[in-house]
């Protein structure tokens, strides 16, 4: 059995430290700065006359990091 990651890092595929280091490297000389991570799954059902006429499922992912 498979466990399910524990958080957003985990689901991308990143290293903790190698993130650590590049986040404060990235914001040594910031007064502040602003770390984005998403997540997102959605899926849809369309019926028409109470039978299923379509179906879909997205996953997206993304980071953006900026001082």
């Amino acid at each position: 059995m498979t466990l399910a990651p524990s958080s957003l890092l985990d689901r991308a595929g990143l290293d903790r430290p190698r993130v650590t280091n590049l986040l404060t490297r990235g914001l040594e000389n910031a007064d502040d700065g602003e770390l984005f991570l998403e997540y997102r799954q959605a899926e849809a059902l369309v019926f028409d006359n109470g039978r299923l006429k379509q179906a879909t499922y997205d996953t997206a992912q993304g980071s953006a990091c900026a001082p």
